[in-house]
């Protein structure tokens, strides 16, 4: 595991976690962090799973550099993320903090379990992803994984095609 993903996710992405009060972490090996959501009085749960490795990342000056500033000489008056690889994997992120962010602050009551996963699979092995299922409670009945595509959009798998259900 690379020094600059260990730093990104637990110097980084951990503080922002527990600082919006996600405290129900799961320690998943090789860095790897899932968040624990919900009331968990139904047997229902879903899996949102961004990765950190970006492509390429070794390459660039500071690929884990982020910064949110306003968005206004691109023509959008409104806070916007500037980072490499941000399409990637860190508008993931923000995302992904912004739904905990908003259950959190509005206490939403979810019957269920939301789980949100911290992937740092860069080897294409699948480890990382399996460590993670074999570390739920029980099996989610979909996953969603937020990752780019040629489409610029995240990508929807069932968790009978993620967990083999």
């Amino acid at each position: 595991m690379g020094q600059a993903i260990v730093h990104y996710v637990q110097h980084i992405l951990r503080p922002k976690l527990t600082a919006l009060g996600a405290y129900d972490l799961l320690e998943i090996p090789d860095n790897q962090v899932v968040v624990r959501y919900g009331l968990g009085t139904s047997d229902t749960t879903l899996l949102l799973m961004v990765y950190t490795p970006i492509q390429h990342h070794n390459l660039m000056p500071n690929p884990f550099s982020v910064r949110i500033a306003r968005g206004t000489a691109w023509g959008f008056d409104e806070p916007c993320v500037f980072a490499q690889g941000v399409t990637q994997t860190k508008s993931h992120h923000a995302i992904v903090l912004t739904v905990l962010k908003l259950l959190i602050e509005h206490q939403i009551p979810v019957p269920g379990t939301l789980y949100v996963a911290i992937n740092n699979e860069g080897r294409s092995s699948h480890a990382c992803s399996n460590a993670i299922l074999q570390a739920l409670d029980r099996p989610p009945d979909f996953a969603i994984l937020l990752t780019a595509t040629a489409q610029r959009h995240c990508q929807l798998i069932g968790a009978d095609i993620v967990t083999g259900r």
